[in-house]
């Protein structure tokens, strides 16, 4: 087996140290934050109040893809991180259902 032996300075091995002590702290950071496997789902009724939204709101963003939301059979779930990250994206310009203008059928669209 090979020995390696490097000549360093002190300075470049407080460089070193300082890096790998970053490299540490930004890992920490980012596996810190929730992710929807191990954040707890939020209720219908939670999501309205942090966006100050009424109910129909909520339910016509959910079916035109401006909240994210997940199904299991009947039951729906929304992570906050998602609803917040949502927010932040630009809107949507088709829903779903890949109808434009908010799913209006107006008699413009149908000439469309």
């Amino acid at each position: 087996m090979q020995q390696f032996s490097f000549n360093l300075t002190q300075e470049a091995i407080e460089a070193i140290a300082q890096r790998t002590a970053q490299i540490l702290r930004d890992d920490k950071l980012k596996n810190s934050q929730p992710t929807p496997e191990a954040e707890e789902p939020i209720s219908i009724k939670e999501v309205c109040s942090l966006l100050k939204v009424s109910r129909p709101t909520l339910h016509s963003w959910m079916a035109q893809g401006t909240i994210p939301f997940h199904r299991k059979g009947r039951r729906v779930y929304l992570f906050k991180s998602e609803v917040l990250a949502s927010l932040e994206e630009p809107r949507r310009l088709v829903n779903s259902r890949g109808r434009g203008n908010n799913g209006c059928t107006t008699p413009a669209n149908k000439a469309a």
